[in-house]
């Protein structure tokens, strides 16, 4: 029976070390156009639930100050933000209906979304995460 020498094995895993190197930002980038999705989905919807609210109380939420607190969101605006373990977004809500999703892994991207605006939109606009 002949097996695999060391040299053979060191090969194999130099190929595999620089395939990965290739395939993981590749990876990563994937990954946060995911995490651009998702943001905008939730701020969508936010903007939905904070128009639905003005309605029902003729002002939005909240009367004045920052909300970023995702329970609380979630209870009053009757919304599913992630709540606990690993969240990628901190969602806040402001007195003039406009909602923010801020990264939470320190790309400094932010999402936007006013109560009249169609689209969220992304800041520092020349960062590639934004896209």
């Amino acid at each position: 029976m002949r097996g695999l020498t060391l040299l053979e094995i060191l090969v194999a895993c130099i190929i595999i070390g620089i395939l990965a190197t290739f395939a993981t930002p590749q990876f990563i980038a994937i990954k946060e156009k995911g995490l651009n999705k998702e943001a905008q989905a939730y701020l969508t919807s936010l903007q939905a639930a904070e128009r639905v609210y003005k309605m029902e109380n003729l002002a939005y939420y909240p009367s004045s100050g920052v909300i970023t607190d995702h329970s609380t969101i979630n209870s009053v605006l009757r919304v599913d933000l992630p709540v606990g373990g690993t969240i990628s977004w901190n969602y806040s809500v402001y007195p003039t209906g406009a909602v923010t999703a801020t990264r939470n892994q320190g790309s400094g991207r932010v999402w936007t979304l006013g109560i009249n605006e169609a689209a969220p939109t992304c800041t520092p606009s020349t960062d590639k995460g934004c896209k």
